[in-house]
């Protein structure tokens, strides 16, 4: 059962996967693969630089395109969270092989864990670090030793080098596991992770170009996207996009949780005592997810892999919830229910109105569809070799951001702008097959004295990303005497010819923008 539950989530997240990035985290991975640069994004801020290594590595061993590669790390990491999951359970109750087994389906089906094999971002790391140190903290509680005590620390420091968030969820399980009674063990596991965590700190440090300028893009990105506008304890919170995370936060909450209250609830009500294994895995699960829930509910969360650093210990709450002291029925139903519940969710409808990502087959096949139908008029309208330029203010910037890497000729200018509430001033980013520069610079998302910069390229088309704004589209005008079209219209691609729409070779949105070579006749 273990060896299938491994290879059907392998299997699912490899028929899910496509050579179109669902997300811009793996493409800034990618960049990262070629050139660590956490102030141009690759990859973003605070840089994962022990995942890049990785990644680098891989790629050694397995060569092709460097997408594969991220796509191919986060399958095998959350993969190799499945015998985690199975293990832990079988140490808490040796003799419950079907539970173990229960475990396993429930990890290789679990929505979370999917969707983010296929997406490939970090995250699934942060699900196999979370597994890592759910065996290792069980080891402990059945074993007190030093040796346990320093290992539950150093996983932490490993799942903080995947994922520094790692570090909310897997607190609560050492401190729950050792407790303030045996301190020294505590410390022992304190003073490994502090260790661990310099480990992989200063390195990113002096990749970085050195602590201020790591601080720098660091702090523009946390404030701009991750607390300015999002968090219920900023100042300058816009209400919509407060409500927005709440909602989002909650929803990913429920579907996390919702197998493991509705195994629980089967089972309520019946005369037979909870066994110690479930009861050990629910406080296992309420320390793990209480922090995660309450660092994000003041915090921007983007997406359902924010909440995988405690998704291992509520599957093994889930599986265990079915004790062997229940009727044979009950138990049977228990199971049963948990198991329909996931499966649910993962059918769920994508692009559901009001909420962000939902973690489902659906949203995923949905985005993979939306970027091709893009790449695909892009090839319908224009020749293979045409010099292009991309310019979007979409605030999804998915394919603003592969587009480069996709097309042998094409950069993208990506505007982030007051139009949009989540920024106070128009800053940009200019995408390259090498690099994303920022503009004014030198940190992405800085904003700073309006700044045209000249490059030295010469561009055939001028396309617009149909979602692109009015406001966009208003301050083209300016030095276009194209017609540029409305957000209203129709979703079709617009793609100007520059010695046409272009002819000064100037692109500029709130004084900030490019000056480019028009071509010759």
């Amino acid at each position: 059962m273990l060896l299938a539950a491994c290879v059907a989530h392998y299997w699912v997240c490899r028929s899910l996967s496509s050579e179109i990035a669902l997300d811009v985290d793996p493409i800034n991975l990618v960049y990262g693969m070629r050139e660590f640069n956490v102030a141009h994004h690759a990859p973003h801020p605070p840089g994962y630089l022990v995942y890049v290594w990785m990644l680098r590595g891989l790629h050694a061993l397995v060569g092709g395109e460097p997408l594969a590669t991220v796509q191919l790390l986060a399958r095998l990491m959350s993969t190799a969270t499945i015998p985690l999951v199975y293990a832990a359970v079988r140490i808490m109750r040796p003799s419950d092989a079907f539970a173990a087994a229960f475990a396993a389906g429930l990890t290789a089906f679990h929505p979370f864990l999917i969707y983010h094999g296929v997406d490939a971002q970090t995250h699934t790391s942060e699900a196999f670090a979370s597994g890592l140190l759910l065996v290792t903290v069980l080891r402990y509680r059945r074993k007190p030793s030093y040796a346990w005590a320093a290992a539950a620390g150093a996983v932490l420091a490993l799942g903080s080098a995947f994922r520094p968030s790692f570090v909310v969820a897997g607190v609560g399980p050492i401190i729950w596991a050792i407790g303030f009674g045996r301190f020294r063990h505590l410390l022992t596991a304190g003073l490994v992770s502090a260790a661990g965590a310099l480990a992989w700190i200063l390195p990113t440090l002096q990749a970085s170009g050195g602590y201020a300028r790591w601080r720098s893009a660091h702090d523009w990105l946390v404030h701009q996207v991750f607390f300015r506008t999002s968090s219920p304890f900023s100042e300058e919170a816009v209400p919509e996009f407060v409500w927005f995370n709440l909602l989002n936060t909650g929803l990913w909450l429920f579907l996390a949780l919702a197998p493991a209250i509705v195994a629980g609830l089967a089972r309520r009500g019946r005369r037979n005592p909870l066994d110690e294994a479930y009861r050990e895995a629910r406080a296992l699960a309420w320390w793990s997810a209480t922090p995660s829930v309450l660092f994000y509910i003041g915090m921007f969360c983007s997406e359902p892999g924010y909440l995988l650093g405690f998704v291992p210990p509520v599957i093994v709450a889930t599986a265990l919830a079915a004790t062997p002291g229940l009727p044979r029925a009950t138990r049977r139903l228990t199971l049963a229910l948990a198991a329909t519940t996931q499966l649910f969710i993962l059918v769920l409808p994508g692009q559901l109105p009001s909420v962000g990502k939902v973690p489902s087959i659906p949203e995923l096949v949905g985005r993979d569809v939306v970027y091709r139908t893009m790449l695909e008029q892009l090839a319908e309208q224009l020749p293979r070799d045409a010099r292009i330029l991309y310019l979007s203010d979409f605030p999804d910037i998915v394919l603003s951001r592969q587009l480069p890497l996709l097309h042998p000729s094409l950069h993208a200018m990506i505007y982030h702008s007051e139009h949009f509430p989540g920024f106070q001033e128009t800053c940009l980013g200019y995408v390259t097959p090498d690099d994303w520069i920022p503009i004014p610079g030198p940190v992405l998302l800085q904003t700073g004295e309006p700044t045209i910069l000249d490059v030295p390229f010469t561009y055939d088309f001028v396309v617009l990303d149909p979602v692109s704004s009015d406001d966009l589209r208003n301050e083209l005008r300016k030095h276009s005497p194209c017609d540029l079209g409305s957000v209203a219209d129709d979703l079709d691609l617009r793609a100007l010819p520059v010695e046409t729409c272009f002819p000064e070779g100037l692109i500029e949105v709130h004084g900030q923008g490019a000056r480019f070579q028009v071509p010759e006749d």
